[in-house]
């Protein structure tokens, strides 16, 4: 499964005028096969599942299957500590399905927040709501910025 395959192939996807293309890097392509592979590391395979959850594997599955046009994702754990034991997971139809459906609909909430330029989940809360800056943060501080950044792109 690992040897043969393009290794960590970058996909881009262009879309409509005004809207970012879909990118994605992919661990293992297997082409012919229309398979993709993601190799991934965990401290314990017993954690595999919530592992899953916690990371939406089953988002990305489906955002990179639907990406390639693949027929199935498979996903190699592989365990960091001693044995190093490795689990092998293909995604179920119904887990695609699941993942298809979330990261379609996360696109759809970040293309009007792109086209609206407004982006309601990330508005910062306000720091006298929380209880644990209240002593901390005098008036002034909470309404001035903490950095200055140009626009543009950051080097880095």
């Amino acid at each position: 499964m690992l040897h043969h395959g393009k290794k960590e192939r970058t996909i881009i996807q262009p879309r409509a005028h005004g809207l970012l293309p879909l990118k994605a890097r992919l661990d293992i392509h297997h082409e012919s096969q229309r398979q993709v592979i993601e190799l991934k590391t965990t401290w314990n395979l017993a954690a595999t599942q919530t592992t899953m959850e916690r990371y939406h594997y089953p988002l990305s599955a489906a955002f990179y299957r639907d990406l390639v046009k693949g027929q199935s994702v498979v996903f190699v754990f592989v365990q960091t500590t001693p044995p190093h034991d490795v689990a092998i997971m293909e995604m179920s139809r119904i887990q695609l399905q699941d993942g298809e459906m979330q990261w379609r609909t996360a696109l759809e909430m970040f293309d009007r927040c792109w086209h609206r330029n407004g982006w309601p989940e990330a508005e910062p809360a306000a720091l006298d709501d929380d209880p644990l800056m209240m002593d901390f943060m005098p008036p002034k501080a909470v309404a001035r910025q903490r950095f200055e950044w140009p626009v543009g792109e950051l080097a880095l």
